[in-house]
């Protein structure tokens, strides 16, 4: 039995997704393979938007994940793209 999206799946999710925020969390979930509750837990601190670099820390000690998350469009005016 499969358990995970093949990339042509997880283009379908984003595709089908009504607002930029649910498209950037199918794209944080599927590259990184975080949990759910890690990106929403995210604050503005977490990401440096001139490194392009998203830090998600854990849930139970707040520690940063290494290696950090590097965002593989860069940034285009303050919008984080993955």
């Amino acid at each position: 039995m499969k358990t995970y999206l093949e990339s042509e799946e997880v283009r379908l999710l984003e595709e089908e997704a009504t607002c930029l925020g649910d498209r950037l969390l199918v794209r944080l979930l599927f590259h990184t393979g975080c949990r759910i509750s890690e990106p929403l837990a995210l604050k503005v601190d977490n990401i440096n938007f001139e490194q392009g670099i998203v830090t998600i820390p854990h849930l139970t000690n707040c520690a940063p994940l290494h290696p950090q998350i590097i965002v593989a469009q860069g940034v285009d005016k303050g919008k984080a793209i993955l």
